[in-house]
């Protein structure tokens, strides 16, 4: 059976600093991989390369599968309701309105979110159901490949853990294959029937370890995520990981206001033209962009730019229009 991933030899560097190094990994369809590792290591860079949002510097990367990605945070468009929020992917790959609206209700349905909380905005939603809100706009986009960048860390244990459930019961009844990024060896062993754990700086693949299948009950789990962290493999990699150090470096100075814009408007970085801060903060731009070279400052919104997926585009085609015209 082909697999579905194939990295080989894989290097990548950011901004001159190299953070992945020959990394070989094989992704067979139905596998549930969990990658592990020491805060910084690069597991959130190992999926974003497997997402295609960035480039290997060396080696080969093949993907055989629709993927789709659900982040750390929610990322919901905040003027829409949770179940167009849910089918914005749908409408992006070109499904209309209605069309969209019935599947993404079936999957929130599914996900146990009422149908008076799918009419609410992200904002009157509990932090479990944003995250529900997220992981349906990656499943009904149908992927055989689901990536996942630590979705349930901000949760509390009771909810995690029965969000934990939730996942691995879709995944199994649709027979996908998952890709999950955790600091938790819980998280792990109760999901994964394959574990990978990344070392060093820059990172290599520590252990590679193959579960029988994921651990099933509260004392197993906790059971089986002792046995993991006690592995030697497991141990090396944690015990050295590089401490953090604090920055030595001046902190990056804030984007200067014109005197001729209004207070919610400030300098893109790139062309001098203005964006929108949509929190009124330059500190947390997420769905800020340049009305003149549509680039942003915001991690949400370089993925607008730079990904190549419809579903992105959209977005930043829907965030580009809120924009506000200064008055003249």
């Amino acid at each position: 059976m082909p697999a579905l991933l194939d990295l080989a030899n894989i290097d990548v560097n950011l901004d001159g600093k190299p953070i992945l190094r020959g990394i070989d990994m094989k992704l067979m369809p139905g596998q549930f991989v969990v990658v592990m590792g020491p805060s910084g290591v690069g597991k959130t860079t190992l999926l974003r390369l497997v997402a295609g949002l960035i480039a290997p510097d060396a080696g080969t990367r093949r993907l055989d599968a629709r993927a789709a990605i659900v982040f750390q945070e929610p990322r919901l468009l905040p003027w829409q309701s949770a179940l167009d929020n849910a089918g914005v992917g749908l409408r992006a790959s070109g499904l209309s309105h209605s069309a969209a609206r019935q599947r993404a209700a079936s999957m929130l349905t599914r996900l146990n979110l009422s149908t008076a909380d799918q009419a609410k905005q992200p904002a009157a939603l509990s932090g479990g159901m944003r995250q529900r809100v997220a992981l349906a706009r990656a499943l009904v986009l149908e992927p055989r490949l689901l990536l996942l960048d630590e979705p349930f860390s901000a949760l509390d244990t009771p909810l995690r853990q029965s969000l934990q459930d939730l996942l691995r019961g879709i995944v199994e009844a649709e027979g996908l294959s998952a890709i999950l990024v955790t600091h938790d060896p819980l998280e792990a062993v109760r999901l994964a029937d394959r574990i990978i754990v990344l070392k060093g700086a820059p990172a290599t693949i520590a252990a590679d370890i193959l579960q029988a299948r994921p651990a099933r009950g509260a004392a197993q789990a906790y059971r089986a995520a002792a046995d993991l962290m006690a592995l030697p493999s497991v141990v090396a990699a944690f015990e050295k990981a590089t401490p953090l150090q604090p920055s030595t470096a001046m902190p990056a100075a804030p984007p200067q206001r014109s005197p001729a814009e209004p207070e919610d408007y400030f300098q893109c970085r790139s062309c001098g033209g203005t964006i929108l801060e949509w929190s009124g903060s330059p500190s947390d731009d997420d769905f800020a962009f340049c009305k003149s070279c549509g680039a942003s400052a915001g991690v949400w919104g370089r993925l607008c730019r730079d990904a190549s997926e419809p579903f992105f585009e959209t977005l930043a085609r829907l965030c580009r229009g809120a924009l506000r015209t200064p008055k003249p």
